[in-house]
């Protein structure tokens, strides 16, 4: 054609190589432009420049698809599917043959997949903690293969760590070292991978405290009225509601604290949870109640499941009082029937179980709080007996009522009561108390009224509970009170109490006789003791 020419072409070298060239031409003239002198050229290796490209080429591909990827990841609200990504990029856009994806679950690392015979390199991985400082430090990490020939035997492999932040690590293994380019590519995959298990993470935790209770882990009041809506439907007919209260939570957080009283919630709503099927919804209520709702469940099958989970609180063991729970069902029949009469109905059915179960709890809940104060302190059952014997003859002396006598005797058996709100280890230290371990003993008084309140059987001796560590001068705790501004039956309590744990003794003190004991009574008459209430007991006693 008698013009330049730029060709490209592959050759075959002699040692057996191809290679890229390009080849320039131009023809060079004499004598007119029809004839052709020479041709002119020149030929260069551009094997390097042609694999750069089609390795730019490739990489586009691959960024392209690794776009779409991310685009997917972004979208998903499920683990698992990011996780699937990985592995289809790993084979279809990578190439890989022989990887493994490893994840935290619960502080623990475990295996979720792996592609190829890799299971001497996975164990070297494992043993030798790579894998785990990878992760932790949050840094890529590459083993070449002369490395690892050191500790594995039989191994022509390297291997590449690209951790997920704190979620777990992509390892690949190659027969040479990845590319630094490819590299870029596998972490910036693992970013948007991480990124995405974050954000599903966080919307999980999210719609779980949304509609869960923090305390039990049931789901909570919002979640089961947007249940009552989904379930309400004619299919679901007959529908029922049972409802539940905790019957002496708050003598329990009362007298035994609160976190006494949170683990009672937490066996209760167990024991509710264990005894419902998989399509029934259980959900906390209020404070102390439950509420659980029966799909196509009539009120026949909604009592047999009430009596089992009586029969299974019964069972349920660890805690000083006896757990009981009212209950009240209502049933839905008919699908044009107002839902909020069903819920109404078993809540007054509830509350009227509630008022006989309080009723028939009263004299055990005394009882259990008696025995309490007998296991936590130096107090024993002589001693409360020898206080109510004291306190009954006492009160006739002075000519009590029988009803001031009755709560006297009360008064005898649980003016301590507020002691089992104070730690054991105190209650029963063997040398001094410090200043801060005082300072708690001295807080029974306010812990035995606050648990005598809330006990319809001591609420007529809560004063009396509260001031029985006054003094006649004003001196005492915690109020401070002077003279007869102290409760009568507290002013005798003290009195009762102070005689017979000189004249009975104590693991740390000897017992005196009733002649010192009457001597020290005096003593500290018109100071500790009413004075006039002391001569009567020294009368009492004939000394």
């Amino acid at each position: 054609s008698g013009n330049s020419q730029q060709l490209e072409y592959r050759i075959i070298r002699k040692d057996g190589t191809i290679r890229w060239v390009s080849e320039f031409s131009r023809p060079s003239y004499s004598g007119g432009a029809s004839g052709i002198k020479s041709i002119c050229g020149a030929i260069r290796d551009i094997t390097d420049e042609k694999l750069a490209k089609d390795e730019l080429e490739k990489t586009k591909e691959k960024v392209s698809k690794l776009h779409d990827v991310a685009l997917k990841m972004e979208k998903s609200n499920e683990e698992d599917t990011i996780y699937h990504s990985i592995i289809d990029a790993s084979v279809n856009i990578f190439g890989m043959d022989k990887f493994g994806l490893y994840l935290y679950y619960n502080q623990e690392l475990v295996t979720l997949e792996t592609e190829g015979e890799i299971s001497s390199l996975q164990g070297y991985l494992f043993r030798s903690g790579i894998l785990r400082d990878s992760i932790e430090s949050g840094t890529s990490t590459f083993i070449d293969a002369a490395s690892l020939h050191k500790v594995v035997q039989d191994c022509s492999v390297s291997i590449s760590i690209v951790p997920m932040k704190s979620i777990g690590a992509f390892v690949s293994y190659h027969e040479s070292p990845m590319k630094q380019e490819e590299v870029k590519l596998v972490e910036t995959l693992m970013a948007h991978a991480s990124e995405a298990i974050f954000r599903i993470r966080s919307d999980r935790e999210i719609h779980y405290v949304t509609f869960h209770d923090p305390l039990t882990s049931l789901y909570n009041r919002s979640f089961f009225e947007e249940e009552v809506e989904r379930l309400n439907v004619r299919r679901q007919m007959p529908i029922s509601i049972v409802m539940g209260d905790v019957n002496g939570l708050k003598i329990v957080n009362d007298a035994f604290g609160h976190l006494e009283g949170d683990r009672l919630l937490k066996a209760v709503s167990e024991c509710l949870r264990s005894s419902l099927r998989s399509d029934d919804i259980i959900a906390r209520w209020g404070g102390d109640e439950f509420i659980m709702l029966l799909p196509q469940t009539n009120t026949q099958s909604a009592e047999s499941l009430v009596s089992r989970i009586k029969k299974a609180l019964t069972q349920i063991a660890g805690f000083d009082l006896p757990i009981s729970v009212s209950f009240g069902i209502g049933t839905k029949s008919d699908i044009d029937q107002d839902f909020r009469e069903t819920l109404v109905s078993a809540e007054e059915k509830m509350y009227r179980d509630k008022l006989l179960n309080n009723i028939s709890m009263r004299s055990r809940t005394v009882e259990v709080l008696e025995k309490s104060l007998l296991n936590k302190s130096y107090e024993t059952e002589e001693h409360t007996e020898r206080i109510k014997t004291l306190s009954r003859d006492f009160g006739k002396f002075i000519g009590l009522s029988e009803a001031e006598l009755d709560n006297l005797l009360l008064l005898g058996a649980l003016h301590d009561i507020g002691k089992i709100a104070v730690p054991e280890e105190i209650l029963t230290k063997a040398g001094s108390l410090t200043s801060e371990e005082w300072k708690k003993i001295k807080s029974h008084p306010e812990a035995g009224f606050r648990i005598a309140l809330s006990s319809p059987e001591l609420v007529g001796i809560a004063d009396e509970i509260l001031s029985h560590h006054e003094w006649w001068d004003g001196s005492g705790y915690p109020r401070g009170l002077v003279g007869e501004s102290i409760p009568l039956l507290a002013r005798i309590m003290s009195i009762i109490d102070a005689y017979d744990v000189m004249t009975s003794g104590r693991p740390y003190k000897h017992p005196v006789s009733s002649e010192e004991a009457i001597e020290e009574l005096r003593r500290c008459s018109e100071k500790q003791f009413d004075p006039g209430l002391v001569d009567s007991f020294v009368d009492f006693l004939g000394v």
